[in-house]
């Protein structure tokens, strides 16, 4: 039995997209190992957010810590209370 061309290429298409599937499928994104963050009085779900995003930064640096706040409109997030004074 002999396979048409059109049924070829439509085998080598699925063969692979079926490859390209099975490769991005295989890709773990690395999780960076468990930050010990300062707890800021935050309600759980949000301190992790707060203390690694915004007061400490993924570069080590924050925007809105004690020494960051001056350069973002005087906004501390450091802690709980610090948010509720605003800027």
């Amino acid at each position: 039995m002999k396979l048409s061309l059109v049924n070829k290429v439509s085998i080598a298409i699925v063969l692979a997209g079926s490859i390209i599937i099975f490769q991005a499928c295989k890709h773990q994104v690395s999780v960076p190992h468990e930050v010990v963050l300062d707890d800021g009085g935050y309600p759980p779900e949000i301190n992790k957010i707060v203390m690694l995003h915004c007061t400490s930064g993924p570069t080590g640096g924050g925007c809105h810590n004690a020494i960051g706040a001056q350069n973002a409109a005087g906004f501390n997030m450091d802690s709980w209370g610090h948010s509720f004074e605003g800027s």
